[in-house]
């Protein structure tokens, strides 16, 4: 009776770009002298679906595509022609895992350790903060209260900031409704694009900046 190693990983939210769906399919089909490896992409880009097997046909059929619904799959036949290992990764807009198997424990420690060392190299810079994401409500919700109360107060300038937070986080509410302010995932077919600062970012940052002057005039 053989053993089989199996274990389903999830993973943080991970931004990725063409060439780093390029290294991550080169280290899921890189195997050993006398096997054999098959690759399957699946990726949904609105009512369309496109199935490929490999990196070339990807960019082919797919390049300048953005999308948060993708799974890649790599099967690993051995000289005996037995499935001896694979990998299945899950791409959704709300979540990202990953299922390893093997016949062979360092083969499974170490393909673990590869996709690990890749998704930490791939957060966004909101990854630590993506729970921010569920509590905009309540920010539009305190925002208009700010404003009643610097209306009671006839206190105009902090009404104007008041209004310009809930203005603000409002719409960063509504655009992130679309998965499209903080994405758990987006696989973006496209060459990655060197940008210091972020709409996201600056949507953020406007948001803080007024809410803390509106603040401050309250209690001036």
């Amino acid at each position: 009776m053989k053993n089989e190693w199996r274990k389903i990983v999830d993973v943080h939210p991970s931004i990725l770009y063409k060439e780093d769906i390029e290294k991550l399919i080169d280290i899921l089909v890189s195997t050993r002298k006398g096997e054999e490896v098959r690759l399957e992409v699946n990726l949904t880009n609105n009512d369309q679906t496109i199935n490929v097997s490999s990196y070339k046909e990807l960019m082919e059929y797919a390049s300048g595509i953005i999308t948060d619904k993708c799974s890649i799959t790599v099967r690993i036949w051995d000289e005996a022609n037995n499935i001896s290992s694979g990998v299945t990764i899950t791409m959704h807009h709300n979540y990202i895992n990953y299922q390893v198997h093997s016949l062979e424990e360092e083969w499974f420690l170490g393909k673990i350790r590869q996709l690990d060392r890749f998704f930490a190299q791939r957060k966004p810079w909101y990854s630590r903060i993506y729970w921010i994401k569920y509590i905009f409500p309540l920010f539009v919700a305190f925002g208009f209260l700010l404003s009643f109360k610097a209306y009671e107060l006839n206190k105009q300038t902090t009404l104007f900031y008041s209004l310009l937070y809930t203005l603000t986080t409002l719409v960063l509410s509504i655009i992130d409704s679309k998965s499209n302010l903080f994405p758990y995932v987006k696989l973006r077919l496209i060459q990655r694009k060197r940008i210091s600062i972020t709409y996201q970012l600056l949507g953020l940052l406007l948001g803080i900046l007024t809410l803390l002057v509106a603040i401050i005039g309250l209690f001036k």
